[in-house]
């Protein structure tokens, strides 16, 4: 597989574009339903779908894929009448496929998926030594506790892999501690094929 070459400062702006988006991401998870964080989010999702450089061979595939993953979703949504929301969710569809470019394209930098994981893990860590509930900790619920530090892990192990760095099973068990002590059932399965998959 074939990318264009990334320049230092584009590489450095996608970091940047990239760190903005998982700040926001996750920002959600505490406070949820603000428009102006779902706005910012969906345009950072779509500026890097229509500017990050592929190989033209993969061009087709992936808008096919992208094509048939809208074209799945609206079919669902109208079998099982889910119509609420579906032109976001669409617009969602497509800026998370921008972000998945980024993310296995060479076009983030380790540090910028390292700062979200190492922040959010330190952070977690200290609520557990400090004895803290879960359900105190982002004010949402205890599966988004997992959710947040998944997001961050499989982002960093993207990265990592498609610069073809040494795998860190430090993450992985982080990940795994965290999603323990947030008790969320579907966290703490995840976070284990996580860890086993990594392994």
């Amino acid at each position: 597989m074939r990318f264009s070459p990334i320049t230092i400062n584009s590489s450095t702006f996608y970091s940047l574009l990239f760190l903005a988006y998982i700040s926001l991401s996750l920002l959600r998870f505490t406070w949820p339903d603000q428009m102006i964080n779902s706005l910012a989010i969906t345009a950072i999702g779509l500026f890097a779908l229509f500017t990050v450089r592929i190989d033209k061979k993969l061009q087709l595939l992936i808008l096919t894929y992208i094509f048939l993953l809208l074209i799945s979703f609206f079919v669902s949504s109208l079998l099982n009448t889910r119509l609420d929301r579906i032109i976001q969710n669409l617009f969602f569809i497509l800026a998370s496929s921008g972000i998945a470019l980024l993310l296995t394209t060479r076009s983030v930098s380790l540090w910028a998926v390292s700062i979200p994981f190492w922040g959010l893990s330190s952070y977690f860590i200290l609520l557990i030594f400090l004895s803290v509930d879960p359900m105190e900790a982002i004010f949402t619920s205890q599966n988004g506790i997992s959710m947040m530090i998944l997001v961050a892990a499989i982002s960093y192990y993207l990265v990592s892999h498609s610069l073809n760095r040494k795998i860190d099973l430090k993450p992985a068990l982080i990940t795994l501690i965290i999603s323990i002590w947030g008790i969320g059932r579907s966290g703490i399965i995840v976070g284990l094929i996580l860890l086993f998959g990594v392994l």
